[in-house]
């Protein structure tokens, strides 16, 4: 079933580089999920990002594609801690179906798609956006999909910290539960993306469409999540850019590790500071 909505997906999917270009990536996309759907292993899940960020690269001129090294850092890591944990998700794979699944209900669902276009390709909001048929919602879904679990190392470090530590306090004091956390020293450095060119000239267009006094920095993974919050579901931005600022020790008082919110951040700063190097404007960004 999956299989013949995939194939509906592509079958309207237009893509830019292939109408302009005259290349086939859609052609290789295409086969890699449905090779990845017949044999959902590494190997295959290795092929569907490949071929997602060969058309949707952005890569400093002679170099890999940093996407594709921090994904392979994700496998090797769970791979390796997968033997101290009792139970390991393989977010590797996962992600990859997680990908599928959404092009799949996306193809399906007209209401969703209406939604889709009545926001996302309202060039009034935003004038970036893909003209090609369903080419926003995949570059924006394979972004979001594809990456949403990339931060689940320090979930994984916290949960072996927490299990080796009350190992070791059960054995000689059993029945007793020490609570331990992650702590980032400079949170702020982690919560930032580099300024590789200045940020008025980055950021100009994006800044110039904020209300006045907007009290956001561009170059601040969670000031551009509770921007981006507050502009589609109206929720009040100090409100909200308050909650996210304080949310990491809220988890440290907690005892837990949100590896979506080291998920989100990874992705801007990462993705930030390749658009600055390849000089993409910060609606890119903030837009995406």
């Amino acid at each position: 079933m999956m299989e013949e909505y995939i194939n509906q997906f592509f079958e309207e999917l237009e893509v830019f580089e292939d109408i302009a270009k005259g290349r086939c990536n859609k052609a290789y996309l295409k086969e890699s999920i449905l090779e990845f759907l017949r044999e959902g292993n590494k190997e295959n899940a290795l092929n569907v990002y490949v071929s997602f960020f060969d058309n949707y690269r952005i890569v400093l001129e002679g170099e890999k594609n940093q996407f594709i090294d921090l994904l392979d850092v994700l496998r090797d890591y769970e791979e390796k801690a997968s033997t101290l944990l009792d139970k390991q998700r393989d977010h590797y794979v996962h992600s990859v179906n997680v990908f599928i699944l959404g092009l799949c209900i996306y193809i399906r669902n007209d209401s969703y798609r209406r939604a889709f276009d009545k926001i996302i390709l309202n060039k009034k909001l935003y004038k970036h956006s893909y003209d090609t048929r369903h080419e926003e919602f995949l570059y924006r879904w394979g972004i979001a999909s594809l990456f949403h679990d990339v931060g689940y190392p320090v979930e994984i470090t916290a949960k072996q910290i927490n299990k080796f530590i009350n190992f070791v306090v059960n054995t000689v004091d059993g029945g007793r539960i020490v609570k331990t956390r992650i702590d980032l020293d400079t949170f702020e450095d982690f919560n930032s993306i580099v300024e590789v060119i200045p940020k008025e000239e980055f950021s100009k267009e994006f800044s110039e469409s904020l209300p006045a006094g907007s009290r956001i920095d561009l170059l601040k993974p969670l000031d551009l999540i509770a921007l981006k919050i507050h502009m589609d579901f109206h929720v009040d931005l100090d409100l909200i850019k308050n909650a996210l600022d304080n949310y990491i020790y809220v988890m440290q008082e907690s005892g837990f590790v949100d590896h979506g919110f080291y998920s989100a951040i990874i992705v801007l700063k990462w993705y930030g500071y390749l658009i600055q190097n390849c000089r993409y404007n910060l609606f890119l960004l903030s837009g995406s």
